[in-house]
């Protein structure tokens, strides 16, 4: 299951409070992968796509596109603003060893 932390969940809303997000939410897809693991995309969008799983944390509905549930499985989405990194962060256990 993909896992979305407190600050993230806390970042995501207050993208959605922007102007003309009202009655938005975040879609979470897989761009493609390699030996570093899965390439994660995100949108504000609408609604979900048919196939799409809803996630509801704290309040906050998350699509996630249904190929990029199986392979995003474990990953984590946090947020950072710690002066030298701001900004959503991946962290997936499994995907370690990179190639290269």
């Amino acid at each position: 299951m993909l896992e979305i932390t407190s600050k993230a969940v806390q970042e995501f809303k207050q993208i959605l409070k922007g102007k003309g997000n009202e009655g938005k939410t975040i879609r979470i897809f897989s761009i493609g992968g390699g030996c570093c693991g899965p390439t994660v995309g995100m949108d504000v969008v609408e609604k979900g796509q048919q196939d799409d799983e809803t996630i509801n944390h704290d309040g906050l509905v998350v699509y996630l596109e249904k190929k990029a549930a199986t392979s995003l499985d474990g990953v984590t989405i946090d947020f950072s603003n710690n002066g030298t990194q701001k900004g959503f962060m991946i962290k997936n256990p499994a995907g370690g060893g990179c190639c290269g």
